[in-house]
């Protein structure tokens, strides 16, 4: 399945990446349409997802006539892959939109080749996600990519009105595509990281942090240098690195508060765990996490996890939902996202946490606040699995 997707997936990097090329010379007549742009060019979006989606279906088909391959189990993860394409159909075309020069005159270099190596990047990110166990990684890479998808038609939607006018473009500014494309590229390059600290003689827990460390550092910088370099106004103010809103005391006290209020809920969670038997499942994975060596479980959940994800989905990711959603609406939807990045025995909590953590982010516009409500949470919970 894993092989039936990439194929689909160079489909899409040759054709959809590419699909703006061939209008080029007649682009100004799209502006006299009876309709925006990018409605116009999201019809390409449909047609190439269409079309990977047939060479899905081929490659797979030959791939079990021919291999003795069994396509009854896995259809499950043909149907997941099937989804991912055509997702990807739409960040694929939306990319090279956005990675386009209409004003190049050699059309070998109209499409910007880091563009198309960006696309490559996030395929592979969920390519990755076919070959992983279980279904809540699954579910949770197919709902960040559905948000990348939403977040870069977003971006063409601000771009289409300018891909004749070199000298205009939309202002510069945080948007939902920049939180999208950091969430995902922290837990690929997380990955990545563990996959290669196994060919070393490390202990798993060490590996974990370590990853997960590297991960959170270098999307982090990576994710200020690219807005750096957009020219994003006040961009340390608005990622929250400055002085609190409300002052310090009372952003720390607000977090703390916060964080120890959505733990208070995750013990009633961890009590109903240890006492239904319909949560069987989750509470044999949340005593694995509680056994973890206390040290490394505090060095992660205490220190790692509130810097780098308070970074990723409240400094980034929320300021680009409240560009377009009201202030109870982006708070719900990072909430919700948060959680579902989560394992699936704490994602209930998780929203919890991400609930305070972005109403405390939001009211003192610094992530001072939603760091320390991070870290009293995990701090709390480590100790009642204890």
């Amino acid at each position: 399945v894993g092989m039936t997707f990439f194929s689909a997936a160079l489909v899409l990097t040759g054709g959809a990446m590419a699909a703006l090329i061939p209008e080029i010379p007649a682009l100004w007549f799209f502006y006299v349409a009876p309709q925006p742009i990018h409605r116009l060019l999201r019809e390409k979006a449909v047609f190439w997802a269409g079309t990977s989606l047939f060479m899905l279906v081929v490659v797979f088909s030959i791939r079990c006539a021919y291999g003795h391959v069994p396509a009854l189990p896995l259809l499950p993860l043909l149907a997941y892959a099937a989804l991912g394409i055509a997702i990807h159909a739409f960040i694929a075309t939306a990319t090279g939109i956005l990675g386009t020069n209409a004003l190049e005159s050699e059309v070998q270099k109209r499409i910007s080749p880091a563009k198309i190596y960006l696309f490559m990047f996030v395929a592979a990110a969920f390519g990755y996600t076919i070959a992983r166990e279980g279904l809540w990684p699954k579910v949770g890479e197919l709902v960040l990519s559905t948000l990348l998808a939403f977040a870069l038609w977003q971006k063409v939607a601000d771009h289409a009105p300018y891909l004749l006018d070199p000298t205009e473009a939309p202002p510069p500014r945080i948007d939902v595509a920049d939180g999208a494309f950091a969430a995902m590229g922290f837990f690929f390059v997380q990955g990545i990281v563990f996959l290669f600290l196994t060919t070393l003689e490390i202990s798993p827990m060490t590996n974990v942090v370590i990853a997960f460390g590297v991960a959170g550092l270098v999307v982090s910088l990576v994710t200020t240098i690219v807005l750096y370099r957009a020219r994003v106004p006040d961009l340390l103010r608005t990622l929250g690195i400055a002085r609190p809103k409300n002052g310090f005391v009372v952003a720390a006290a607000s977090g703390i508060v916060g964080g120890g209020a959505a733990a208070l809920v995750a013990a009633g969670y961890l009590r109903l765990l240890r006492v239904s038997e319909l949560f069987k499942s989750l509470r044999t994975e949340t005593q694995t996490v509680g056994e973890l060596p206390l040290p490394w479980l505090l060095g992660l959940t205490v220190l790692a996890a509130p810097l780098f994800e308070e970074f990723i989905f409240r400094g980034v990711l929320f300021n680009g939902l409240r560009r377009s959603l009201p202030k109870m609406g982006a708070i719900f939807a990072s909430a919700a996202i948060f959680a579902i990045i989560h394992p699936a025995a704490s994602a209930l909590p998780v929203f919890g946490l991400g609930l305070v953590a972005a109403f405390v982010f939001d009211r003192s516009r610094s992530l001072l606040a939603p760091i320390l409500a991070h870290a009293t949470y995990n701090a709390l919970v480590v100790l009642m699995q204890r």
